[in-house]
């Protein structure tokens, strides 16, 4: 089955704003999809399949580590810290 219309979008946010307005369904991670919207968004059915999603730090390994990169490293731990389990 095949939709009518298809819209690609890069911009997870944009996806979840045209499913919020009730203009189709979108395919989003579920930390996107609960994000500042809990329980308005569901998965469309429950014997679609899912996926786990993470959240990854990378750095190159190569590169000096300052103290502002160390400054952003904490804040981004503490603020992953504080999301929601959407599992």
């Amino acid at each position: 089955m095949v939709p009518e219309q298809m819209l690609s979008c890069g911009d997870f946010e944009l996806v979840k704003s045209l499913a919020l307005a009730g203009l189709g369904v979108a395919l989003l991670p579920r930390r996107i999809a609960a994000y500042n919207q809990p329980g308005q968004l569901r998965r469309l059915h429950g014997g679609l399949p899912h996926f786990p999603d993470e959240i990854i730090l990378l750095y190159r390994a190569d590169q000096p580590r300052t103290r502002a990169a160390q400054f952003l490293k904490d804040a981004l731990v503490r603020s992953a810290a504080e999301m929601p389990s959407v599992g």
